[in-house]
C-alpha cells in the first residue's frame, strides 16, 4: 500500500518539544498514552531510559507538533535523562497525589531544571491520580497549589485513568509556550523553529532554523548530513554543516554523508558520486548515495550509523554513554516469551523518530546478552 503523500513544511506551523519529569510510578507514562492515544492501562511497566510521542493540536489556528519526552524517573537513568532538559521548551513536573514523597521531591526536579534547563522553559505542576479516594490522597490540593504559587507557576490536579484535566494540562502548557515564542523575537529564540517561513523570508528565515537547530546538536550521538546530487550548492553546504557540527555536538559524535536523489536521471545529476565520496573522505566518514523514492540505500544508512554507535559506545564503558544498540532483525519482528519489545535508545533522536513514523517493532532474540543498560520497553 502506498504511502499518504506529505505535505512538505505545512504539517504544523510550530514544533514543541515537551518533558515530563517526575519520581518513577507517578503516571508520566500513563498521562502520555492518555493524550497521545486517548487511552489507559494498568499494566504499564516502569519506563526505562526515554520514550516519546507526538501529536499536532491546534491553537488559535496553529497547528502546534508537540514532540513529548517520557522520562525515567530512577536515579540510576538521571544522568540520560537530564540530557534532554537543554532542548526542552517545556517542562510538565508531575507528583503523585498519594505519595507525599513524590510531591517533596518536586524541589529536587526543579534544581535540575534550574541546572540543565534554559531559563526560559515553561513548567506546569501536574498532581496525578486524583481520582483515588481522598482517604488515600497524602497531598492536600492546596499544598498543590501553595508549591505552584511559590514557583510562579500553574496547577493541575489530574487523572490518567479517568482523562481529568489531561488535555487541559497539555493545551495549557502548548498555549503559553506559543505565546513566548510570539512575544520574543523568533531569531534570538533557541529552542524552537517555526515552520512556514513567508517565500520572501531568504537567508534570515533559514539563519533562524540553522539556529535552533543547534540547540538539539548537543544530545546527538549520530549524525547524518544529507545533500541533493542534483544540486550542487547543497552539497557545497555540507561544510558549513559540519563546522556547525563542530561547534555544537560532541567531540565524538557519529557523521555519515549522505548525497540523496541518486534515482535521478543523470542528465540532473550535478554532484558526481566521486566527488561525494572524496569529500567524505576528506573527514574521514562513510558516503552513501540514496533515494528515498525508490529506497536505494536507505536501511543500509541508518544500520550503517547505528552499528558504528554501538561499537563506540561498547569500545567507551561510560555513564554518560550507557546504551548499546542490537541491531539485528531491526526491523524485523519476532517473538521472545510471547511478547513484542521494543528498543530505545533516546539520544540517536534521528533514528527514533524514523522507527516511530514507521511503527517498526524493534525486537531482539537475546535482550539481556545484547544490552547493558539499555532502554527496553513492552509494547502490544
Amino acid at each position: 500500500m502506498a504511502a499518504p503523500p506529505v505535505r512538505a513544511r505545512a504539517d504544523y506551523d510550530y514544533l514543541i518539544k515537551l518533558l515530563l519529569i517526575g519520581d518513577s510510578g507517578v503516571g508520566k507514562s500513563c498521562l502520555l498514552l492518555r493524550f497521545s492515544d486517548g487511552s489507559f492501562t494498568t499494566s504499564f511497566i516502569t519506563t526505562i531510559g526515554i520514550d516519546f510521542k507526538i501529536r499536532t493540536i491546534e491553537l488559535d489556528e496553529k497547528r502546534i507538533k508537540l514532540q513529548i519526552w517520557d522520562t525515567a524517573g530512577q536515579e540510576r537513568f538521571r544522568t540520560i535523562t537530564t540530557a534532554y532538559y537543554r532542548g526542552a521548551m517545556g517542562i510538565l513536573l508531575v507528583y503523585d497525589v498519594t505519595d507525599e514523597s513524590s510531591f517533596n521531591n518536586i524541589r529536587n526536579w526543579i534544581r535540575n531544571i534550574e541546572q540543565h534547563a534554559s531559563d526560559n522553559v515553561n513548567k506546569i505542576l501536574v498532581g496525578n491520580k486524583a481520582d483515588m479516594d481522598e482517604s488515600k490522597r497524602a497531598v492536600p490540593t492546596a499544598k498543590g497549589q501553595a508549591l505552584a504559587d511559590e514557583y510562579g507557576i500553574k496547577f493541575f490536579e489530574t487523572s490518567a485513568k479517568t482523562n481529568l484535566n489531561v488535555e487541559q494540562v497539555f493545551f495549557s502548557i502548548a498555549k503559553d509556550i506559543k505565546q513566548r515564542l510570539a512575544d520574543t523575537d523568533t531569531k534570538a529564540e533557541p529552542s524552537t523553529i517555526k515552520i512556514n517561513q513567508p517565500d520572501g523570508g531568504g537567508a534570515n528565515g533559514q539563519a533562524a532554523q540553522k539556529s535552533a537547530c543547534c540547540a538539539y546538536y548537543r544530545g546527538a550521538m549520530g549524525i547524518l548530513l544529507v545533500y541533493d546530487v542534483t544540486d550542487e550548492s547543497s552539497f557545497n553546504n555540507i561544510r558549513n554543516w559540519i563546522r556547525n557540527i563542530e561547534q555544537h555536538a560532541s567531540d565524538n559524535v557519529n557523521k555519515i554523508l549522505v548525497g540523496n536523489k541518486a534515482d535521478m536521471d543523470e542528465s540532473k545529476r550535478a554532484v558526481p558520486t566521486a566527488k561525494g565520496q572524496a569529500l567524505a573522505d576528506e573527514y574521514g566518514i562513510k558516503f552513501f548515495e540514496t533515494s528515498a523514492k525508490t529506497n536505494l540505500n536507505v536501511e543500509q544508512v541508518f544500520f550503517s550509523i547505528a552499528k558504528d554507535i554501538k561499537q563506540r559506545l561498547a569500545d567507551t564503558d561510560t555513564k554518560a554513554e550507557m546504551f548499546m544498540f542490537c541491531i539485528d532483525n531491526m526491523f524485523g519482528q519476532i517473538n521472545h516469551s510471547h511478547q513484542q519489545l521494543r528498543l530505545i535508545n533516546p539520544m540517536v533522536e534521528v533514528l527514533m523518530v524514523k522507527l516511530h513514523r514507521n511503527q517498526h517493532a524493534v525486537v531482539l532474540k537475546q535482550p539481556k546478552e545484547c544490552f547493558r543498560g539499555a532502554a527496553l520497553h513492552k509494547v502490544g
